[in-house]
Formats: structure tokens, sequence, C-alpha cells
């Protein structure tokens, strides 16, 4: 099936930009807060705050449309919800300035249950207009080292998945630049709203970067980091739902490998992800999560299956185990080079006609992101 069959009944972003309140101002006057590990809380003319959480208290408190939220070089351990519109924080640098945080699905939290794969997030958005610049999130659990504990050890998760930043519901118009985005199993869970990413870095190694919402990659690098003993990695696993006209979309952006321990030919590019939800008559993969993802013009290195997508499981309505094919979903690709580029019957390409459908117009609809602030 076509481009242009899947866009019959599918909603443009334009169409639901009225889910609004994007639009974005800048801050002239400089950031209204800072967070410095080693300075004197509320030193100088700007309050000074020693963790990012302490600064998005304040920020709960303001009026501001936009709060900007400047953090100096340090390593901030720290498990952040943004839940106020407007947010803004800016790093001084990718390598300086990191926000990181261990938790992983199936690991206990305080006050008892697992954290689950959405709770295991670093950084959860669940408001609109947030933005982040020259920094890094980071989920720091050792996945290496579970995968390497032995079967049947105890203390061996069985449910690794670590994410390191979500966008859920309420996430609309989430901004950012020059961000990198760390962790292993499901890194980057854009599953609400419109996220815009560009100049970043994601890296990771299995369903990476995953999710039902509409994000925007441009000028980015993908990263796949080696998988222990097992070669096989995944890239991307969107679930986007059938009524929606764009899912994940790559715009000259570079997929490579971390180092010479990622094999040659053994990673997908993607595989559609139907998580399982709650229905009437019980609990199945929801039929309406057919995944859409489109790279244009972007680099594929050696590491790239041929290829490029594959099937993934889920739960069938009678209790069995079904397996999604990637034909029946929307993986598109557009004049992409490099040696994990080559032309195969699976992989399908857009016309040029249909190509010129991926404008961040179309894709992201009436917000225009704004330029970032001063640091």
């Amino acid at each position: 099936m076509n481009r242009r069959s899947w866009l019959q009944g599918a909603t443009s972003a334009a169409a639901v930009a009225a889910l609004g309140g994007c639009v974005h101002s800048r801050n002239p006057a400089g950031p209204d807060c800072i967070v410095d590990a080693a300075a004197t809380p509320h030193a100088g003319n700007v309050p000074t705050f020693r963790s990012v959480a302490q600064a998005l208290e304040q920020a709960a408190h303001s009026t501001r449309e936009l709060f900007t939220i400047a953090i100096r070089p340090g390593r901030y351990v720290e498990k952040l919800e943004i839940s106020r519109p407007g947010i803004e924080l800016l790093g001084t640098s990718r390598d300086s300035t990191v926000i990181a945080f261990s938790a992983a699905s199936g690991e206990r939290r305080p006050g008892g249950g697992d954290w689950g794969m959405p709770g295991s997030a670093t950084l959860s958005v669940r408001a609109p207009r947030f933005r982040a610049a020259h920094l890094t999130i980071e989920n720091t659990f050792d996945y290496p080292a579970n995968f390497a504990r032995p079967a049947g050890d105890p203390l061996r998760l069985t449910s690794p998945q670590a994410v390191a930043l979500l966008a859920a519901a309420g996430s609309d118009c989430a901004h950012f630049r020059d961000v990198a985005v760390v962790g292993h199993q499901d890194t980057l869970f854009v599953d609400a709203g419109r996220s815009f990413f560009e100049q970043c870095r994601l890296v990771g190694h299995v369903d990476f970067i995953f999710g039902a919402g509409c994000a925007l990659f441009e000028d980015c690098e993908v990263v796949s980091r080696p998988r222990n003993n097992v070669p096989e990695g995944y890239v991307l696993a969107p679930s986007t739902s059938v009524h929606d006209a764009y899912g994940l979309v790559f715009r000259e952006c570079r997929f490579i490998p971390q180092d010479e321990r990622v094999r040659d030919g053994q990673t997908f590019l993607g595989r559609p992800w139907h998580p399982g939800r709650d229905f009437p008559d019980g609990h199945y993969a929801d039929p309406d999560a057919v995944g859409a993802a489109a790279l244009l013009h972007c680099w594929l290195d050696r590491h790239i299956v041929p290829a490029a997508w594959t099937e993934m499981g889920g739960p069938a309505r009678d209790g069995t185990r079904v397996m999604f094919q990637p034909a029946d979903a929307r993986f598109f690709e557009f004049e992409n080079r490099g040696p994990g580029a080559e032309p195969h019957p699976a992989r399908r390409q857009l016309s040029a006609q249909d190509a010129a459908t991926f404008t961040r117009a179309a894709i992201l609809g009436s917000w225009e992101p704004a330029p970032f602030g001063a640091q």
C-alpha cells in the first residue's frame, strides 16, 4: 500500500493545531532562575538553586508565560516531571550539563510497586510548550550488567526498559535543540502531542525511539549502541494512530553505530508496535496503532539490516500471540544514502510528490518553533 492511500482518513497536524496553546514567546530578560550545584543558593540578582527540582518548584509559583531555567555545568541526579506549561531548560552544553537518573521498568519504586516503563523516565513532560537546549537527559540504568546476569538470577530484571525522556499526555509543542537523549532500551518515548528535535543526539539499542506521538527530527544523530552478545538492534517502534497522518519523521539525519562493537547489517530501522490495550472484549494489541515512520535524505550506516524493517509481536484477541508485519505499517524512505540504504524489495520508497508533503508546516501544523533565548 502506498503513502497516498494511507492518508485517506488521516488527520494532519495542521488540522489538530487547535489543541493549541503552542505559541512560544522568548524571554529577552534572560533566565528567571539559575541551577548551579556549586553556588550559594539565591546568590546574586537571579534566584539560584542547587537542583532542577527546586527551580521547577519556583516556576510553579510564577505567572510568566515562559519560565526560563539556566542550568550550569554539572551532573544533576534527579527524576523530574514537567507539569507547568512554558518551561524552558537551558544548559551550558550537551557534555557539561547532564540530568541523569537510574530507573527501569521492573525495578521497585519507593512506596511499593514497580516503576513500569513510562514511570522509569528521567524527565517526563506532561504540559505544553516545553523547551530544552544544550544539555543531556540520560537514564543510567546498567542494561549491560543486568543482561550479563545468568538466567534464574533473582537480581536479573526481565523488564529492563529504561526511558530517559517521555512526552506523555498533556505534552504538545515540545522543542529540543542540541539535546542528547541517552539510554539503552526505550530511550525516547514520544507518546503524545507534537515534538520537534533539531541537532540532537539520540542513543540506545532496542526500540529506542518509539510511541504514538508526532515527532519531527532534523539534522540529528541516531546512535545505535552494542547489545552485549545479541547482534540484533531496533531503532524505531512507532505506535501511531491510524487516524494521524504523521508519526516519526526524520529529515537529514544520520543513523550511525556507536563503535566497532555494533555489527554490520544487524540493526533494524524499526518495527510496528501495537501496544496492548483494554477493550470491552478483552486485552489485546491495539488494531488502530498503525505505526508511521519516514526517513528522508538521511545517512544510513553499515549497521542497518538490508531489509531495514521487521515484524513485532503482540497479544491477540484470543490470547495467542500475533506478529505484526512491517508491510502493514507505514514505513517509508526517500533518497537516503550510505551503506545501509541500498535498495531492497521490502523497503518502500516515497515518490517525489509524496515526499514533498513531509514539510515542517505539514507535520507540525500552525506551530512554528521559536528561537531559544539567551543562556
